[in-house]
C-alpha cells in the first residue's frame, strides 16, 4: 500500500508540474497573440489616420479636372468656330513671282505627275 501511495506522490508531484508548464505555455502564447493585436491595431490606426487625407486629395483632384475639362472644352468650341479647316490657316500663293506663266500654289493633286518643264519662251515644244 506504502508502495501505491509514493506513486500517488509522485504522479501528483508530475501533475503538478505539468500544470505549472502548461500555465507557463498559456501565458507565453497569450502575451505574444497580445503584442501581434497590438501591432494590427496600430496598424489599423495609421490607416484610419491615413484615409481621410488620401480621400481629401482625391475630392482635390476631382475639382481640378473637372475645371480643366471646361477649360479645355471651352478653347475647343472657340478653335472650332475660328478655323473649321484645321490648325493652320489655307497657304496662300507663293510671295515671289514663279519662273514659270503658271502660280506656284502647291502640289497640284493626289496622283498628278508635276512637270519640271516651263510652259513659255524658251519652251522646245512644237
Amino acid at each position: 500500500m506504502k508502495e501505491i501511495v509514493d506513486e500517488l506522490k509522485i504522479v501528483t508531484s508530475s501533475i503538478s508540474d505539468l500544470k505549472d508548464l502548461l500555465s507557463q505555455r498559456i501565458d507565453g502564447v497569450e502575451k505574444v497573440l497580445s503584442d501581434r493585436f497590438h501591432a494590427l491595431e496600430t496598424a489599423a490606426q495609421v490607416f484610419d489616420d491615413w484615409k481621410p487625407k488620401i480621400e481629401a486629395s482625391v475630392d482635390d483632384l476631382r475639382v481640378e479636372i473637372g475645371a480643366m475639362r471646361k477649360t479645355v472644352n471651352r478653347v475647343m468650341m472657340e478653335a472650332s468656330s475660328a478655323s473649321a479647316a484645321g490648325i493652320f490657316a489655307k497657304p496662300g500663293s507663293a510671295p515671289t513671282f514663279p519662273a514659270a506663266e503658271f502660280p506656284a500654289d502647291g502640289p497640284d493633286g493626289h496622283h498628278v505627275e508635276s512637270s519640271n518643264r516651263v510652259h513659255g519662251f524658251g519652251s522646245i515644244d512644237p
